[in-house]
């Protein structure tokens, strides 16, 4: 049996941070990315993902001791962790040309077996894998 210990989550929106908050739920340790912040501290973006996890008013997590779960950064520089993970899952903007370069990205990087999934509602998984190498498109 498959068993995630490790997840990378690339996307700090509505859907890329619910994914993470219920991974972190479920015990599994979260890497967060997003693009780095322009202007003073480059995880800004997904530290104030971080917030609106802690928002009451907004779905998230079950207890707040659980976002210790949940690490952040930015795909400049902390792209390279992503090879630490089971499962990275993609939940970035609906652009085939940025899945893709993030995908070859991934690719390069990832740990053999560590599986890829992206959070697309309308592109066809056949066009965000063509061109991609046989054992990323298996796992």
């Amino acid at each position: 049996m498959y068993q995630i210990k490790k997840a990378s989550v690339i996307g700090a929106g509505t859907m890329g941070l619910g994914i993470a908050g219920q991974l972190a739920n479920a015990g599994i340790d979260v890497l967060l990315l997003d693009l780095p912040s322009n202007e003073g501290n480059r995880n800004a973006i997904c530290e104030r993902a971080i917030e609106r996890l802690l928002d009451e008013q907004q779905p998230g997590l079950l207890h707040k001791d659980i976002l210790n779960r949940i690490s952040i950064g930015n795909i400049e520089d902390d792209i390279e962790k992503i090879s630490e993970s089971d499962w990275i899952a993609e939940a970035v903007v609906e652009r085939l040309d940025i899945k893709k370069d993030l995908y070859r990205t991934i690719d390069r990087i990832r740990k053999k077996g560590s599986m890829v999934s992206s959070n697309t509602s309308t592109i066809p998984i056949s066009l965000l894998v063509e061109g991609m190498t046989e054992s990323f498109k298996e796992e």
